[in-house]
């Protein structure tokens, strides 16, 4: 996944069965962040005590002379300070959030429209991604840490006495110049440089990040914890055969920590039974999948949840799972930031989840892992009509040979139209509706049964690139390239309009034998690939309806990155 990108998952964290006390702090807050991959705690002035009333800390009056009481970080923004926390060791996130609460008090319309003071001249400097939205709270707080951490850097080559943070505080606020010249803290920023320690002082102490307060209560898995509902056992099963990592009991231990099985729980952060944000669910389901749907959201978080398992497999010293659970949470970024799961007394995913997963181990059977023979239904349905089951997660080893052009025979007539065809798979790549004219430049392509209708066709002609074709729709003109000119493993491919000399539109077509072809993007180096190792029909109808088509490193053995180019 790339580590750019703004998308990972969200989830809410619903405990049933426990006893609340009134206004004592604000733990077990819904796990979230309303816009992005990142889990957060959702409250409303309530404590969770599980399991019986348990003792929780309460923060402390403010006694001491430089703490200053800020407001509790709001539950949409407080997953969005611990990442950007993780930016550098110089901040925490008790330091972000005491800035913060200096700057803007959590409040966007205090200044130029963002709740991290971001102006538009800082925002164009340090936006965290390409695609980053201005008005997003997640991206402006990151945006905030970035620069800090760059200053910190600045200040340290600089070689000026003092905290690093406190310098990079006084330079956000007063520009970096100027703590340079004054060789320290200028006198116009100490009162708010004071401001700021003091909130930090404060919220370091505060059960949102006094990470020597107990830790967050586990879900004992009890009585009921371990039971499924009836109607969702078949989809947490199938769910749970996507990968080996993640057994049938590991994903109802997930939904039961997320919703407590309700397929229709909306939150101002998630939705559904596993509480997607909309990121994290256009990362992973496919186009006529719904959210709404408890089959398809259960079977795309198995998906997602072997995914970042399969990213997490050589983490050292940690297991996999429980990084993965954490990625789903936080974003595999911020894990990966943090060395592991972020050092916050927040409730954390990874351990509710363990503690519910005994319980269903008990009453989950293990079950085989699924046949992967494809089976292909011949049986035509309309393209945007469709429900089918989530797709399924890969557990590749990537080869580290390139695809290699060949010189044996033609590979391609430039004067035909083709229909490209996945070999494993047997589906056509496709535009998704029905022979849309208005398709927009970017739209993602996927896999359906061969209807042989005009967007299914294609043409294959040399680019301007030697050796390089381009592979444009037919019915629209539009040109097949990988979604934002990522290089990254399992980016998404999509139909731009045609640039015969940009390298993202340009493939390789290569020989691998048995009338098929890998094809190969020129500027990520890396072949067209189905979501998943060579694995069965993820549609209950037995077809690929739907599935969504990427790029990956290739390997030889993979039966999924093989073409046929069907002449029409």
């Amino acid at each position: 996944m790339s580590p750019a990108s703004l998308n990972a998952g969200d989830i809410a964290l619903v405990v049933p069965g426990v006893t609340r006390s009134m206004n004592v702090g604000r733990t077990w807050r819904r796990i979230s962040s309303r816009k992005h991959g990142r889990l957060q705690v959702a409250g409303a002035g309530l404590v969770v005590l599980l399991l019986g009333t348990v003792a929780m800390r309460v923060p402390p009056a403010i006694a001491d002379a430089h703490k200053l009481e800020g407001k509790p970080v709001p539950d949409a923004e407080l997953a969005s300070v611990v990442a950007g926390a993780t930016a550098c060791p110089a901040l925490t996130p008790a330091r972000l959030a005491g800035q913060l609460m200096a700057l803007t008090g959590f409040d966007n319309a205090a200044s130029a429209g963002s709740i991290a003071g971001v102006d538009d001249s800082m925002w164009a400097k340090w936006k965290p991604a390409a695609n980053a939205e201005r008005g997003d709270d997640h991206a402006n707080i990151l945006a905030l840490s970035h620069q800090d951490c760059e200053y910190v850097g600045e200040l340290r080559v600089a070689q000026i006495d003092g905290d690093l943070w406190q310098l990079a505080v006084a330079a956000q606020h007063g520009g970096i110049d100027a703590v340079i010249a004054a060789k320290g803290i200028p006198a116009a920023q100490k009162s708010f440089v004071d401001d700021v320690v003091g909130y930090a002082a404060w919220y370091a102490d505060t059960d949102q990040f006094n990470v020597h307060a107990p830790a967050s209560p586990e879900a004992v898995a009890s009585g009921g914890a371990g039971t499924v509902p009836a109607d969702l056992v078949a989809s947490i099963t199938k769910a749970g055969k996507t990968c080996e990592d993640v057994t049938p009991a590991r994903i109802a231990a997930q939904l039961k920590a997320a919703s407590n099985f309700d397929p229709n729980l909306r939150t101002d952060t998630g939705e559904g039974i596993a509480q997607f944000s909309p990121t994290m669910w256009a990362q992973y389901a496919r186009s006529t999948a719904s959210v709404w749907r408890a089959s398809d959201a259960i079977g795309v978080l198995g998906q997602a949840m072997c995914d970042l398992t399969n990213q997490f497999s050589a983490f050292p010293g940690s297991d996999a799972w429980q990084m993965a659970l954490g990625a789903f949470q936080w974003g595999p970024s911020t894990v990966r930031q943090a060395g592991g799961l972020p050092k916050s007394t927040v409730p954390q995913l990874a351990t509710t989840a363990q503690g519910y997963l005994s319980g269903f181990e008990a009453t989950m059977a293990s079950t085989p892992k699924p046949s992967v023979s494809p089976s292909v239904s011949a049986s035509p349905s309309a393209s945007a009509g469709a429900s089918p089951s989530p797709s399924i997660t890969p557990s590749k080893t990537p080869t580290t040979e390139p695809a290699t052009k060949s010189t044996a025979r033609p590979l391609y007539d430039q004067s035909k139209t083709y229909q490209l065809q996945d070999s494993w798979a047997g589906a056509i790549l496709e535009v998704p509706g029905t022979d849309l004219t208005n398709t927009p430049s970017g739209t993602r392509v996927q896999l359906w049964n061969n209807l042989h209708q005009q967007d299914q066709y294609w043409t294959i002609k040399p680019s301007g690139a030697d050796g390089y074709v381009l592979i444009t729709n037919k019915l629209m003109n539009m040109s097949l390239a990988v979604e934002n000119g990522s290089k990254d493993n399992q980016s998404k491919l999509v139909v731009q309009n045609t640039d015969a000399n940009d390298p993202n539109e340009q493939w390789a077509l290569s020989d691998a034998g048995d009338g098929k072809v890998w094809i190969t993007n020129h500027n990520s180096g890396k072949v067209i690939d189905l979501l998943g190792d060579d694995i069965a029909p993820p549609n209950s109808d037995g077809t690929w309806n739907g599935y969504r088509v990427e790029q990956y490193d290739k390997q030889d053995s993979a039966k999924d990155q093989r073409w046929v180019l069907m002449v029409s």
